[in-house]
């Protein structure tokens, strides 16, 4: 039986760090939707735009999951649990994920507009 050196990750620890990388992504991806208005950038506002609109469009069309937490639960070898922004503002917000559901697709339906609106400024 080989023995492992001190400095050898397992699996499982590498799962975690590859899911913690994961999280980051979907931080920063989260972050460039709500900044990406402010920079006056109109390439930055048009990849925002179809950020915003597939992700309504797959929430509208009954698909309420998100691919990136879903790859996150993948390499963590966890089912399918809680969104990620659900797991994040949950402890302030306080609502069942459904109601908190609604309140994203509107709040994500109210920034889309604000972006096309800005665009349409640009020109």
């Amino acid at each position: 039986m080989a023995q492992t050196k001190p400095n050898d990750i397992t699996k499982n620890e590498s799962n975690d760090i590859i899911a913690t990388l994961i999280r980051i992504i979907h931080f920063i991806l989260i972050i460039f939707v709500i900044l990406a208005p402010l920079s006056g950038s109109k390439i930055l506002i048009q990849i925002n735009i179809v950020i915003l609109g597939y992700m309504l469009l797959k929430w509208i069309s009954g698909d309420d999951t998100c691919g990136i937490t879903e790859l996150e639960y993948s390499v963590s070898n966890k089912p399918y649990g809680q969104g990620f922004i659900y797991r994040l503002l949950n402890g302030v917000i306080g609502l069942e994920e459904n109601k908190f559901n609604v309140i994203i697709i509107v709040l994500t339906a109210i920034w889309l507009a604000v972006n096309i609106m800005i665009i349409r400024n640009m020109d």
